[in-house]
């Protein structure tokens, strides 16, 4: 069966040599041969436009290939983001923060004197620092949520808080405040994420570590605007 390439060489070589009935094609004259070169530059044009739709095939043969591989990411991204939707607010560290039952506290976690420990709410004590640092990478796409503010002047003031106790914890880390409206809850609140961290594995072993000092700790994606 004819390929739709052969049949527009076909079309042009009717259309052309109809237009000889005039001529003396086969008489080797000037027009004919004048002719002759228009077709051969013709048929050079189509096999051209023929080798362009092949290479045209093989590249959105790849782009549905990356097209779908991209889908495959995204779905796992927004596994992630619909999880960390579901889970409440951190738990409040001071009078600027607060959880999401639209309530401030004061004493979830209190510094004690004590250099080297801290206390939770239920009187634990717990390591004031993580023994080593956690493996944050620049440019991954996961986070964590650390804590919850109602300005995002108290969350940079957290920020430097929390770095300043937990040095070895947030070494090489960045931060990031993402704003969350809850009407119900309280009105908006601003979480502080902190990473980036490749995978939502090594995110995930993070909080083990963060839980391990005292710190709440949930994997999120790695969003929102960047504080110092």
């Amino acid at each position: 069966m004819p390929t739709r390439i052969n049949l527009i060489k076909l079309s042009l070589a009717t259309v052309l040599l109809s237009g000889c009935e005039s001529m003396d094609f086969f008489s080797g004259g000037s027009d004919t041969e004048q002719l002759k070169n228009e077709v051969e530059e013709l048929y050079k044009g189509v096999d051209e436009l023929e080798n362009g739709i092949v290479q045209l095939r093989g590249r959105y043969a790849r782009l549905k290939v990356e097209r779908d591989d991209l889908a495959n990411r995204l779905s796992k991204y927004e596994t992630v983001e619909i999880q960390v939707k579901d889970e409440p607010e951190a738990p409040a560290m001071n009078n600027d923060m607060a959880d999401d039952s639209g309530t401030a506290d004061s004493n979830n976690t209190a510094v004690t004197s004590s250099a080297n420990t801290t206390t939770n709410s239920t009187s634990r004590p717990v390591a004031r620092d993580i023994s080593g640092t956690l493996s944050y990478m620049m440019g991954g796409r996961f986070g964590v949520h650390i804590a919850s503010y109602k300005t995002p002047q108290s969350a940079s003031s957290g920020w430097a808080d929390l770095k300043a106790k937990h040095p070895n914890a947030f070494r090489g880390a960045q931060a990031r405040l993402a704003m969350l409206n809850l009407p119900n809850l309280g009105g908006t609140y601003y979480r502080l994420k902190v990473g980036p961290f490749e995978n939502g594995n090594t995110a995930k072993d993070a909080c083990t570590q963060l839980e391990g000092i005292g710190l709440y700790c949930k994997v999120t994606p790695f969003d929102g605007d960047r504080i110092e």
